[in-house]
């Protein structure tokens, strides 16, 4: 445990450790990630070559299977997840309402006392006066 000039022990983080830690995490994240992306597609390549053995109708087969399969699966789960046990999309929308606004032409507040009315704006104003 550290301890500051005075003896008394110092309870607060230790910031120069933590901005070097994140430092050092986020680099070996970056060079993760470019090592990575060279990688893998060379790899993925290599296996989809294996797979149809140089023939395009194969290729062609295969491509879609799992561009399909690897798009509709990941919409299914997402689209099954957010239903719930009824069969009703959540949220419902009639549950997430907000209240009526005032109705149009009202100004300002009807003022206190039960059954108030609103203040009207007249149909036909009042001309100013030059």
């Amino acid at each position: 445990m550290r301890s500051d000039r005075a003896g008394e022990p110092d309870t607060g983080p230790d910031w120069g450790k933590r901005l070097l830690l994140g430092t050092v995490a986020l680099a070996v994240l970056v060079a993760a990630y470019f090592l990575l992306a060279a990688t893998v597609p060379r790899w993925w390549s290599q296996r989809v070559g294996d797979a149809v053995d140089g023939r395009l109708s194969t290729g062609l087969v295969i491509g879609l299977a799992l561009g399909v399969s690897c798009t509709l699966l990941p919409l299914l789960v997402a689209w099954f997840g957010l239903r719930s046990l009824d069969g009703t999309a959540l949220p419902p929308a009639r549950q997430c309402r907000t209240p009526e606004p005032p109705p149009l032409g009202s100004v300002g507040d009807p003022g206190p006392g039960v059954g108030a009315q609103p203040t009207r704006v007249p149909a036909d104003p009042v001309p100013m006066r030059s």
